[in-house]
């Protein structure tokens, strides 16, 4: 069962290949990390796009047990769907840092000599 998703459109049309592209994101992190709780996708448009050249915004928070991983990306591009890729691949690498603490693959020192001592 996928988490619940919930996607927001602020000041950007909402567009049904993005809405499909986010839903596709999230199910491909579900399959990576399965205790994924919830999943909330705003996209936005970027308050100064007219002087910068970023019209979007987008935000990925993302609730597993224990810790909330949030991305905000201002993308330098001004496509939507390259701008979803994007936020979903910072998510996907900080899932990936959160399963390999959480299964304690990450390696740890013991102690050091003279501490032993002690």
């Amino acid at each position: 069962m996928e988490p619940p998703t919930q996607i927001t459109f602020l000041g950007v049309e909402h567009s049904p290949s993005v809405d499909a592209l986010v839903r596709k994101e999230v199910a491909r992190l579900f399959r990576f990390h399965d205790r994924i709780v919830r999943c909330r996708v705003v996209i936005a448009t970027a308050y100064d796009h007219e002087r910068k050249g970023v019209p979007y915004h987008i935000s990925v928070e993302l609730r597993v047990p224990g810790k909330e991983i949030v991305v905000d990306r201002l993308p330098a591009q001004n496509l939507e769907e390259f701008a979803v890729r994007e936020a979903f691949r910072k998510v996907r690498r900080r899932v990936f840092d959160y399963t390999r603490h959480d299964t304690q693959y990450v390696k740890t020192h013991g102690l050091r000599p003279s501490e032993r001592r002690r």
